[in-house]
């Protein structure tokens, strides 16, 4: 099945297979929600540009493939929302034309006995190409969750970009993350750095929240709130931004 999207869409997806495809030029926003488990073919053409928006929720299979290819001077930005049980989640992105870009966000809230594992990969064919994969990561009861970044840069990317960003709550003592990023740089002209970190609610924070009458779980769900919300803001949808805080709370 193939979509050319041309406006804001909500698609969800049935098919075991999904190609999106953005003509020269244009500008597209799509928002995809899953039934079965499918594999995504994406193309952004030259100078297009493709907002594309997942929804990776409790009722969604529980693998997804995602592979794009960027063309020259095409702009692919990228969120990931993952609110589900177990799953393995995979995107690929092939910067093909000479300053094609990507930007790369994942939002995850993983409780109970959560598993999932997340591996987005950049891979820059072309010189003065631009990555960047930024990942926000809440967990909670015996949750588990991966996420194995990777920037691929080839010969031919002189000039480029890249850099990996994985940032983790943890709210129990049983609750993990796993955090594996990883650099192959394929030619010295390019600029490519990750960062990592893992932090836990500290109990000063709690005990000044409750000298001032906030209670231990309205605390929590500020806190986890305030640590979600840059990348929540940067998505392109209120209606959407609104649901996820709304879902933030329930989980908390």
């Amino acid at each position: 099945m193939q979509t050319t999207p041309t406006q804001l869409k909500s698609k969800t997806i049935s098919a075991t297979q999904e190609l999106l495809s953005v003509a020269i030029g244009k500008k597209a926003q799509i928002i995809l929600t899953a039934e079965a488990q499918h594999t995504i073919l994406c193309d952004v053409a030259e100078s297009a540009e493709l907002n594309l928006i997942r929804l990776i929720t409790d009722a969604s299979a529980p693998g997804e493939t995602l592979s794009a290819t960027v063309q020259e001077n095409g702009v692919l930005n990228m969120w990931e929302i993952i609110f589900t049980q177990n799953a393995t989640i995979e995107t690929t992105i092939h910067l093909h034309g000479v300053r094609a870009r990507i930007h790369h966000r994942s939002i995850i809230f993983g409780t109970g006995t959560t598993n999932i594992t997340l591996l987005p990969t950049a891979i820059h064919h072309a010189p003065e190409t631009s990555s960047k994969l930024d990942a926000k990561i809440i967990v909670k009861d015996s949750a588990h969750v991966r996420y194995n970044g990777m920037v691929d840069m080839r010969n031919n990317a002189r000039g480029s970009e890249g850099h990996l960003e994985q940032r983790a709550l943890i709210l129990s003592d049983t609750a993990k993350v796993s955090a594996i990023p990883g650099l192959e740089i394929g030619t010295n002209d390019v600029r490519a750095s990750h960062a990592a970190s893992m932090t836990r609610i500290d109990q000063d924070q709690l005990f000044y929240a409750a000298s001032r009458g906030i209670t231990t779980e309205s605390a929590v769900y500020m806190i986890a709130e305030g640590f979600l919300k840059p990348l929540i803001h940067t998505i392109p949808d209120q209606k959407l931004q609104k649901m996820l805080i709304k879902k933030i709370a329930e989980l908390l």
